[in-house]
């Protein structure tokens, strides 16, 4: 898991300096259009299969993926890297990601208790469940 959250957030900063670019080359500046591009262009990325690995990944881990957040935030206040990103995300109205990733993680153990044997989400969570025990066992 440490290696997908490190594969993770350097594809997401790529995400983000493309769109920075993107944005600059266009003269986007307006905080909230920046704000919703980098919800459907950057967040995706940095949200990856969080309902896989969020359960299991250190803080530091999910502190290095929302650092792209982060960097984002403060870049379009043009504040630097002490101010509080409590300030910062208050000033747009938003919360940290690792919120929108419990919510996903969430909506998908709700999925999962909803469906039925035959369904083909119960049997990958099924069967991946039974690979981490063996996994464990053999540890």
């Amino acid at each position: 898991m440490v290696i997908a959250i490190d594969k993770l957030t350097t594809t997401g900063k790529k995400a983000l300096f493309a769109l920075c670019r993107r944005c600059n080359d266009l003269s986007i500046t307006d905080p909230q259009v920046m704000c919703q591009l980098f919800d459907s262009l950057v967040r995706p990325v940095l949200s990856y299969a969080c309902e896989v690995w969020i359960g299991c990944t250190w803080a530091k881990r999910l502190q290095q993926a929302e650092q792209v957040h982060k960097m984002f935030m403060r870049g379009i206040l043009g504040v630097n890297k002490t101010t509080s990103i409590f300030a910062v995300l208050g000033e747009f109205g938003r919360y940290p990601l690792e919120y929108f990733w419990w919510q996903q993680t969430l909506k998908y153990y709700d999925r999962l208790w909803e469906s039925t044997p035959d369904h083909l989400l119960y049997c990958a969570y099924q069967t991946q469940f039974h690979m981490l025990s063996v996994l464990n066992d053999n540890q």
